[in-house]
């Protein structure tokens, strides 16, 4: 009435896919020089950071997210903008 348990296979997929004979990996040639320390990370969100509701004013588009203090700095007090706002 009880079949017999099946033999579980303990392979993992790295050693299904990858130990096996013949398999030869391959590092792809780097195209540019990146440095993980400064570059800015390419997200979904950095590139559509034009599209994204609820962010205040993108000034640089190589780093759109970086800290922005735009929301709090009284209008009287910026000093790098040559013109004020217009009033909305």
């Amino acid at each position: 009435m009880n079949p017999p348990t099946p033999k579980t296979d303990f392979c993992s997929t790295t050693q299904r896919d990858f130990c096996v004979e013949g398999f030869v990996p391959l590092t792809p040639e780097t195209t540019q020089v990146h440095d993980y320390k400064s570059d800015q990370a390419i997200t979904f969100w950095s590139e559509n950071c034009q599209r994204v509701q609820g962010v205040t004013g993108v000034r640089n588009l190589k780093a759109p997210f970086k800290k922005s203090a735009l929301f709090s700095t009284p209008i009287s007090e910026r000093l790098d903008e040559i013109e004020l706002p217009p009033d909305n």
